[in-house]
């Protein structure tokens, strides 16, 4: 349902009024801090799911503003929370997508790289698992 909103269908393009109002509901009642949270209860196809509304979400603007971006700012928690995904195997990569999309935003990085979470990558990079560490190196190369 929240991705046909926000993507469309095969036979219709998305509103913009709908995708707007769904926008502002996943602000107010803070699903987006309950769906990072919640990843590791979600099978594969959902996690995917849930990164792929994350990442449109952020990439939405209205004018020159990108509101997910704001919401985020104002959330530095919900960042930390992504780079604590790379300690879970079963979302480290969805995390550390979501985290790529999110630094791609200046005002993010500057948050993440200004807070102690950062140095984590350090150890996250040297992982025995090696999609996870190398996942994490990606990001970690998008920070720098």
């Amino acid at each position: 349902m929240v991705k046909s909103i926000i993507y469309g269908s095969e036979t219709q393009d998305p509103h913009s009024e709908q995708v707007a109002q769904l926008a502002q509901e996943t602000y107010n009642a803070n699903v987006l801090p309950m769906l990072i949270k919640n990843l590791p209860k979600l099978d594969f196809e959902s996690k995917k799911d849930v990164a792929q509304i994350f990442n449109n979400l952020l990439r939405r603007q209205i004018g020159t503003r990108s509101p997910t971006v704001e919401y985020l700012g104002a959330r530095p928690e919900m960042l930390v929370l992504l780079v604590n995904g790379y300690q879970n195997g079963d979302i480290a990569v969805t995390c550390g997508h979501m985290l790529r999309e999110c630094i791609r935003h200046d005002q993010l990085a500057k948050i993440l790289l200004q807070h102690e979470s950062f140095y984590k990558f350090f150890t996250y990079v040297e992982l025995s698992a090696f999609d996870i560490a190398s996942d994490a190196f990606a990001t970690f190369k998008v920070l720098l």
